[in-house]
């Protein structure tokens, strides 16, 4: 079972007071109001290095995702494969779970790629579930299973 919390779901924020007129919020004051833990583990989009390496700078505990070939389709099936509850509050998450859909052909049969709309907090739990669901060996760059158990212990 995974449990969801929408806490930020905004456009516009800047990634450093220091780029930009202080009237407007950043993604570091958005995420201190929240109180967003720096112990909480993060994935983001990892087309945003410059963005998560501020965070990293101001004490979160935030990753790029590992975006491979079958990403999607595997980050989708790994959240199908569990219950989700949502929390009270989390709107745009109950949106995008209401309107998230698969593309058709113009004949109406359906196609194996979702559409890209009303995807973005999905997108952000397709991440995580990227990072923390998938087995060691299917993680992209990730240890050989020999090589971590035959490592010595000092």
């Amino acid at each position: 079972m995974l449990y969801v919390r929408e806490l930020i779901y905004e456009t516009g924020l800047i990634t450093s007071r220091s780029m930009s007129d202080a009237r407007v919020p950043s993604i570091e004051s958005r995420m201190v109001e929240q109180k967003v833990s720096h112990r909480a583990k993060i994935y983001a989009d990892s087309a945003r290095p410059e963005a998560i390496r501020e965070l990293q700078l101001a004490g979160y505990n935030i990753w790029p995702c590992v975006k491979a070939k079958d990403g999607i389709q595997t980050g989708i099936q790994l959240v199908q494969g569990r219950r989700l509850m949502v929390f009270r509050g989390s709107h745009n998450l109950q949106i995008e779970l209401e309107n998230y859909t698969y593309d058709r052909k113009s004949d109406g049969t359906w196609l194996d790629r979702p559409v890209d709309a009303f995807n973005h907090l999905l997108d952000g739990i397709r991440y995580w579930a990227l990072g923390e669901l998938r087995t060691p060996q299917a993680r992209p760059g990730s240890m050989p299973k020999s090589a971590r158990t035959n490592r010595r212990k000092y």
